[in-house]
């Protein structure tokens, strides 16, 4: 058995896999090859056991690939919904710059529409806190994700 250096990318770490899993196999199959040759009868409890031996690195590695595989479906779903996220906070803001514009051209500061114009300002502030709070929300699930970023300002 020669000694393995700690490998250094994922080629040569699938080789070392390769190898190792080939010589475990090998050594069962020379053990198992020893006893027949002794004209050894294997119970049935011990022939399952050999099975098992024999086909643990490849149960594991199904097991690994299905957890590869629950584990990136996980991970699109939540893009998906960072998306999703992502496309409403849009049209939040999209409602928030209508509301700015509407609040723009309310030329009358008159006392009858102070209130009315103190409630507008309001919403609009309240609408911007939670645009900003929803928008720090996706940048940080979007970094965890690994997603690209996302910029409102290329929009214009």
């Amino acid at each position: 058995m020669r000694p393995f250096s700690r490998p250094r990318c994922s080629a040569q770490a699938t080789t070392l896999l390769e190898h190792l899993e080939f010589e475990y196999r090998e050594e069962i199959y020379q053990r198992q090859k020893f006893l027949l040759a002794q004209d050894h009868k294997l119970s049935k409890e011990d022939m399952q056991l050999c099975s098992e031996t024999y086909n643990w690195p490849g149960d594991m590695s199904s097991f690994l690939k299905r957890s590869e595989d629950l584990q990136n479906a996980r991970t699109n779903h939540l893009k998906a919904v960072v998306e999703g996220k992502n496309d409403a906070l849009g049209r939040d803001v999209e409602r928030l710059e209508k509301m700015v514009e509407a609040l723009a051209e309310e030329n009358s500061l008159a006392p009858g529409n102070i209130p009315t114009v103190t409630k507008r300002v309001n919403a609009l502030r309240d609408g911007l806190e939670k645009a900003t709070e929803e928008c720090e929300d996706i940048l940080a699930q979007e970094e965890v994700l690994e997603m690209e970023g996302t910029d409102f300002e290329e929009r214009y």
